[in-house]
């Protein structure tokens, strides 16, 4: 995508961040018939949300996002219907099962989450499992299947959803990166650009892995950290499973042209910088839980999203040194995860590696987002903190932020996803969960 307008002088919502969640924030306050600016400082969809396993489900995510999982389960199709683009397609999703303890994990999932998420979800036994895998050679104890989730393609859904959004009349700036959150008497008052300011009285900060930066300088705690998670693609492969699943050491969907996308199941590399020892006490129950599965990524290089926000105003900044993240995939991991896909289903033996990539996830203490109208500072919306969970939701995300940036309720309950959890009276500590990280 290009950009062709210039800046406004002014609009009704200023958007923060071409990604999924930005780009739909923007359609549905676009269809609305409000004035729309859409501020990226690379390009639309360039940086986690195309480059994500590309799964829409509500199978095992937290009992909080099931209202947002549900909705966007009715979106995901109605946006396909009237013409966007994403390679949506309505193909099961199956959690595998590789012995009975991890059938127990999924039985109390569903126990518990089972009505909530829809009511159609169920186990499979390992009979029926194999019935539902017939590529499968490998010996699974049952499986968690949702026959209603599905796939889309992450880079296509991202830019189809800013192209719908631009016909409608909002104004998608690329290369445009934002400087500043302007305030006056205390509340929003526009944004100082790379190109320029912009007035409007909200702004949406949907600015993945980036947003801590911009909420730094607005002196708002929001303990966020990244890892990089890695995905390689496989030319057209005949015979294969028609389904997303994942379960061991691998997680695969088919692709749009025939392939397959394939990742680890379990294993993302934690990006070691300053910011972890800064969040330390709030990431560390997560931590303690899942150090095994997050190990650290020793060699990478300083990030500019972990720097401080310390820059000058009107001056250049990390945002324009960084225009697009492009961390190198992890060949260890995706080796692992084919080697073990392999062996469960020896028709991946004739695939054809055609491209990796990886990008970097923001994560919250608790692995929930933050989708939250910030008290202190009337006028600003956070949209961030997804934890790789945002891709399926992101429609049903941007039409709930684009109801409180009309100063509507929300139609499903956000009250798990304020920024206010964060921060305990007088001390500002970080709250956390016992959830597992990186559920994807």
């Amino acid at each position: 995508m290009t950009t062709c307008s210039p800046l406004p002088a002014r609009a009704d919502v200023l958007i923060i961040g071409g990604g999924i969640i930005g780009c739909a924030a923007a359609l549905f306050l676009a269809r609305a018939g409000l004035a729309v600016v859409l501020c990226e400082k690379g390009h639309i969809g360039a940086e986690q949300s195309g480059r994500n396993w590309g799964w829409i489900r509500r199978i095992g995510r937290h009992g909080a996002e099931l209202p947002l999982a549900r909705r966007a389960l009715q979106l995901w199709p109605r946006l396909q219907a009237e013409g966007l683009n994403m390679g949506y397609a309505q193909t099961g999703l199956a959690y595998l099962c590789k012995d009975e303890s991890e059938q127990q994990a999924r039985r109390a999932w569903l126990k518990t989450h089972g009505e909530a998420a829809g009511g159609d979800i169920r186990m499979l036994s390992a009979a029926q499992a194999k019935e539902l895998l017939p590529a499968a050679q490998g010996r699974f104890a049952g499986a968690l299947f949702a026959p209603r989730d599905g796939r889309a393609e992450p880079l296509m859904a991202t830019r189809a959803l800013a192209t719908a959004a631009r016909a409608q009349g909002a104004v998608i700036m690329e290369n445009c990166a934002v400087r500043d959150i302007e305030l006056q008497a205390g509340r929003v008052h526009g944004l100082m650009t790379e190109k320029g300011s912009v007035r409007g009285r909200k702004v949406i900060l949907a600015g993945g892995i980036w947003s801590r930066l911009l909420c730094d300088r607005l002196r708002l705690r929001l303990p966020q950290l990244g890892v990089v998670n890695s995905v390689h693609y496989t030319a057209p492969l005949a015979g294969g499973p028609s389904i997303v699943a994942g379960g061991g050491e691998y997680a695969f969907r088919p692709t749009r042209d025939g392939g397959y996308a394939v990742a680890h199941w379990r294993i993302s590399q934690t990006l070691l910088t300053a910011q972890h020892i800064r969040f330390a006490r709030q990431f560390l129950p997560a931590l303690a839980s899942g150090w095994r599965d997050l190990p650290p990524r020793l060699a990478s290089p300083a990030q500019p999203w972990a720097a401080r926000a310390g820059w000058k105003a009107g001056k250049p900044t990390p945002f324009e040194r960084a225009r697009v993240l492009d961390p190198s995939p992890s060949r260890r991991i995706l080796k692992a995860a084919m080697m073990a896909l392999e062996r469960d289903f020896p028709v991946f033996r004739q695939a054809r590696i055609v491209g990796a990539q990886a990008g970097i996830i923001d994560v919250l203490p608790d692995v929930l987002p933050v989708i939250s109208e910030v008290e202190d500072i009337p006028g600003l919306i956070l949209a961030t903190g997804f934890s790789g969970h945002g891709f399926g939701i992101g429609p049903a995300a941007g039409e709930a932020i684009a109801r409180l940036a009309q100063g509507l309720k929300a139609d499903v309950d956000l009250s798990a996803f304020s920024l206010s959890r964060f921060s305990s009276p007088g001390k500002g500590r970080a709250g956390h969960s016992r959830q597992r990280p990186l559920m994807l």
